[in-house]
């Protein structure tokens, strides 16, 4: 088995579980998390087709970066602390886990020091896991009221992790309310207001539940085992 291999059986079930539920099948992006394993695998990955990189910590974001970010978009996809912002700027295409307003206001500062934008997706707790990163849905308003007056950063969507262990039907509930609060925060066309936020994106679901995301309205999903299970050695 090949990563090339890999990437079409995951097409495959990206354009099956799209097509189940009557959505066109390009219109969902793949990104391919390659956290588990080294540049030189990320590239078979690019070789193969992927057009999206995501790294979720900064070390192997930088890795990655330098050495395909002039064939594959980037995306920083895990918890960035503050003191890490300034290797991510600039170089992530996409931040998909903006958590907090001092996260934005550090991203704002070293954007516009450097003269630039940062794109970001704001990273929802819908599960309220304590255990993980996240706003609650209902904190969404008041922070994308604050976000807007914040410059140098766009908000492009939304992203969130469902639940780790739960059944299906939790997941399922978790992604339907994400993907209801994406339609909702959308139709409040916060863009008439403040161009630097607009519900372009939400990205939901991994390996384990990727086609249930689709099904319940995702447009971005986030793969990373199925991508690189079960390789030929050497």
């Amino acid at each position: 088995m090949t990563v090339k291999d890999n990437y079409e059986k995951i097409r495959a079930r990206v354009r099956a579980a799209a097509e189940k539920c009557g959505r066109d099948p390009d219109e969902i992006e793949i990104v391919c998390v390659s956290k588990s394993v080294d540049e030189n695998t990320a590239a078979e990955a690019v070789a193969a087709g992927v057009k999206i990189i995501g790294e979720n910590r900064a070390p192997e974001f930088l890795k990655k970066y330098e050495a395909l970010h002039d064939k594959a978009k980037c995306h920083f996809i895990g918890h960035l602390q503050t003191n890490k912002a300034s290797k991510i700027v600039g170089r992530a295409d996409l931040i998909q886990s903006l958590d907090s307003i001092k996260l934005a206001r550090e991203l704002s500062r070293i954007a516009e020091n450097r003269g630039i934008t940062v794109d970001t997706l704001v990273e929802i707790n819908i599960s309220g896991d304590e255990n993980k990163y996240g706003i609650k849905k209902e904190e969404l308003d008041d922070f994308l009221s604050e976000i807007a007056k914040i410059p140098n950063i766009r908000v492009r969507g939304l992203m969130s992790i469902g639940p780790l262990h739960g059944d299906e039907e939790k997941t399922r509930r978790c992604f339907m309310d994400m993907y209801k609060l994406f339609i909702d925060t959308r139709a409040k066309k916060y863009d008439n207001i403040k161009d630097n936020i607009k519900m372009e994106v939400l990205s939901l679901g991994m390996s384990g539940d990727f086609e249930l995301a689709i099904e319940c309205g995702s447009n971005m999903v986030r793969v990373g085992t199925a991508f690189f299970e079960n390789l030929n050695n050497g």
